[in-house]
């Protein structure tokens, strides 16, 4: 996956997580709109490769994963929500 397409899905990722740490997604709700926005835009994207950014985006500690549960951590707003 090219840095440009990568940057795409971590935005599409966190523009879908809700704007505050104290909520949070599903996965499978998660993984289901970014890859409808994604068509949208003319980018395709599957579950492993919505599960490598996850991962990325984990790492980068902009969000955080209990279980099902997808969070965003302060840092990750910031980060993506003041671009």
């Amino acid at each position: 996956m090219e840095e440009k397409e990568k940057s795409l899905m971590k935005r599409l990722i966190m523009e879908c997580l809700p704007m505050t740490p104290e909520l949070h997604r599903n996965r499978d709700s998660l993984r289901i709109d970014v890859i409808a926005d994604a068509a949208l835009l003319g980018s395709s994207f599957d579950k492993s490769g919505f599960d490598s950014i996850l991962l990325e985006l984990k790492q980068e500690q902009c969000l955080v994963t209990f279980d099902d549960k997808i969070v965003p951590t302060q840092f990750g707003i910031n980060l993506y929500y003041r671009r």
